[in-house]
């Protein structure tokens, strides 16, 4: 079995960026198909509420469960770690990711170490995403 472990998924806010909008579930599994893949680990692109986000994503697993593994996504707010309960308790997340960069987390953030508590006391995994908003230019420099 082939499982595609990162998988950005949903509408997204207006004017959202590349890869953080506008990713709708049956290209994702056209896709999939192409590609051989048997399930995904989806998770919701970037939104300012990720509860919003976070049903979206539960929408779309409801619909297609076979094939879809949903996944919280959280932000550097002081509630995440309380997102993230109410995710994988009351609609059936089974982890989380965290996008460092994009959400320009600050590693010493309590609110992230709120989060990676939470994620072990629900034993769920964790997708840190490290990526930088500004690494091209870094890689440039």
């Amino acid at each position: 079995m082939i499982i595609d472990i990162h998988t950005h998924l949903g509408k997204g806010d207006p004017g959202h960026r590349p890869l953080q909008g506008g990713l709708l579930p049956e290209e994702t599994l056209r896709l999939m198909e192409e590609a051989g893949v048997d399930k995904a680990v989806v998770f919701p692109v970037k939104y300012r509420d990720f509860r919003v986000a976070i049903e979206e994503i539960k929408s779309y697993v409801d619909r297609y469960p076979a094939r879809l593994i949903g996944f919280a996504r959280v932000g550097n707010t002081e509630d995440a770690a309380d997102i993230l309960e109410w995710a994988v308790k009351e609609l059936g997340m089974k982890g989380v990711k965290i996008h460092h960069g994009l959400e320009q987390i600050p590693t010493d953030s309590p609110h992230l170490a709120a989060c990676m508590r939470k994620a072990e006391e629900l034993n769920v995994p964790v997708i840190f995403d490290a990526f930088l908003d500004n690494a091209d230019k870094a890689i440039a420099a």
